[in-house]
């Protein structure tokens, strides 16, 4: 499994429930941010028991997302949930030691 105790697809799914229950209680937002990705994400990884805070998670996600050359926009409008939670994923697995 590597260095976390969790899978990509792992994460993704619990993401996906994460995501699902926030833009049902928050039905007027029209697109999810790079900032609330992180959010979740973070808080996904608490039930993983895993802490990690979120603004040093969004600061390493948008600079990996510039680093591609990419807006957060560009990466949100051109890649998918799949993408977007395996490159947090990395980034989180390139932490752990």
């Amino acid at each position: 499994m590597g260095k976390l105790k969790f899978t990509r697809e792992e994460l993704e799914t619990k993401y996906r429930e994460k995501l699902d229950v926030f833009l049902d209680d928050c039905d007027w937002i029209t697109h999810v941010t790079g900032h609330m990705v992180c959010g979740l994400v973070a808080t996904c990884l608490e039930e993983f028991k895993m802490q990690i805070i979120r603004e040093e998670l969004f600061e390493r996600y948008s600079l990996k997302v510039k680093s591609l050359g990419l807006t957060d926009e560009e990466w949100r409008d051109n890649y998918g949930i799949t993408e977007i939670i395996g490159l947090i994923y990395d980034l989180i697995e390139d932490e752990v030691y």
